[in-house]
């Protein structure tokens, strides 16, 4: 039950940091595109959207994982 909890406590902080480092680069996508190159800031800005799509798909698959190991090592104490 440890394990799982510790793997769904990852899940839930590599989405909090990497949602922030996403965002910050975002938003510097944005400032370059502003006051820099457009072409580099739009490909920054894109590099963000994908990047956002991998941080919460794994972020929730080892949140997925936490739960389900803590769920049958509940169930197993249970005895169900």
């Amino acid at each position: 039950m440890k394990i799982g909890m510790l793997m769904a406590g990852f899940g839930y902080i590599l989405m909090i940091l990497g949602g922030l480092a996403v965002g910050g680069l975002f938003f510097y996508g944005i400032y370059f595109t502003l006051f820099n190159d457009v072409r580099q800031g739009l490909m920054l800005i894109g590099a963000s959207v994908v990047c956002t799509f991998f941080v919460r798909m794994l972020s929730g698959l080892l949140i997925l994982i936490g739960t389900t190991i803590s769920t049958k090592a509940i169930e197993k104490q249970i005895g169900q």
